[in-house]
């Protein structure tokens, strides 16, 4: 992805194809939260064996909700979550 700053037009109006883009990103990403079933944080597993990504996860502020098994292989994890 190719980022270039935008100058901020005349008549401060945001060019369409850039507002639809927004539009479209904004949806995507409210139906991922809302397909995560919790709208106001982001949750993520860490496998159980793998302290340097639970170091790193705890360190970004995320915090331990629980421990269970990973749905497709049945290996120990820790669940974690950050509000938004």
């Amino acid at each position: 992805m190719i980022v270039e700053p935008l100058a901020a037009p005349a008549d401060g109006v945001l060019p369409e194809p850039l507002l639809a883009e927004l539009t479209a990103l904004y949806a995507a990403n409210w139906e991922f939260f809302a397909l995560s079933g919790d709208r106001t944080a982001i949750r993520l597993a860490v496998l159980d064996n793998n302290p340097k990504g639970l170091a790193f996860w705890t360190t970004l502020g995320y915090e331990v909700l629980g421990h269970r098994e990973d749905r497709q292989h049945g290996r120990p994890c820790t669940v974690m979550r950050k509000k938004l």
